[in-house]
Parts: C-alpha cells; sequence; structure tokens
C-alpha cells in the first residue's frame, strides 16, 4: 500500500512556499477510495483553501470523492465504468500560468447513470491546473481508445 506521505506529496504538489491545503484524513480517504496510485486526478478546493473533492481515473475508471468538515471529515465516492460516460469539452483560448494560448479546457462528464461532473480548468491554478490538465488528457485518451479495442 502506497505510504499517505507519498500521497500528501502528490496531492500537495509537494512545495512547501506554495503548498495546496490537505488534511491527513482527506489523504487517508484518498488512498481507501482511490486506492491509490491512480493513473491521473483532478483536485478541486473548498471555500476554506481545502483540497476536498478529488476526481480520479484509475485504469477503466472514473470516479469522484467528495469530503465535507474539517477535523473529522464526512466522505462520499462514486466509481463509473469509462464505457458509461460521455464527455463534453469546450475551451477558451488566452494566458494560463505556464504557456500563452494554452487552451483553459471546461469538461462535463454526463454518466448513464445521470450524474454529471463539471471540472473548469481555468478555476486553478499552478499545481493543481498541471494536474486537472493531465486529468481532461488521460480522460479524453480513455474514451477515445478504449481498453478492450484491440481485442476486435
Amino acid at each position: 500500500m502506497v505510504e499517505l506521505d507519498e500521497i500528501t506529496d502528490a496531492l500537495s504538489g509537494n512545495n512547501r512556499f506554495n503548498a495546496i491545503q490537505v488534511n491527513p484524513m482527506f489523504v487517508r480517504a484518498v488512498q481507501t477510495f482511490t486506492r491509490w496510485p491512480v493513473d491521473a486526478w483532478a483536485g478541486e478546493l473548498n471555500e476554506k483553501g481545502y483540497l476536498r473533492t478529488l476526481h480520479w481515473i484509475k485504469g477503466n475508471l472514473l470516479g469522484r470523492l467528495v469530503a465535507e468538515g474539517d477535523a473529522e471529515l464526512s466522505v462520499t465516492a462514486s466509481v463509473w465504468p469509462i464505457a458509461n460516460i460521455a464527455v463534453g469539452l469546450a475551451a477558451t483560448v488566452g494566458e494560463d500560468d505556464f504557456f500563452a494560448g494554452r487552451p483553459l479546457r471546461k469538461l462535463t462528464v454526463k454518466v448513464v447513470a445521470g450524474d454529471e461532473i463539471s471540472l473548469d480548468v481555468g478555476k486553478f491554478t499552478g499545481h493543481l491546473r498541471e494536474r486537472a490538465n493531465e486529468f481532461v488528457d488521460k480522460l479524453l485518451d480513455a474514451v477515445s481508445y478504449p481498453p478492450d479495442r484491440g481485442a476486435q
């Protein structure tokens, strides 16, 4: 099993000057629910600046973990097969933290069961923006090239 410190470093950006606020209980929930490591992830901060929502891709699964609370967390998660989702994508092209002219993508994932995930990369900065861009890329790859495609 992956050590909690490894997950904390991955989520926080391992930058002591500009680290994302990650509480140890959230890290433990991520470890338990996602079976870390994951292929890609995107995290969202709550109004207090703490990482409290995590979207992840692992293999042919898409997951979302949402935690509420401060010291004691209430955590829920959903996991869906990639085959059961449809992805919509929009973008604005402008300045971003790292590259001029890089599209700031907005992702909408609709799940067959009726759930929906929205992710606006433009709302993130630094480490979280890079992770969100990687997540979008990995999700687009997953829906474009399903793992069983070569078996046909």
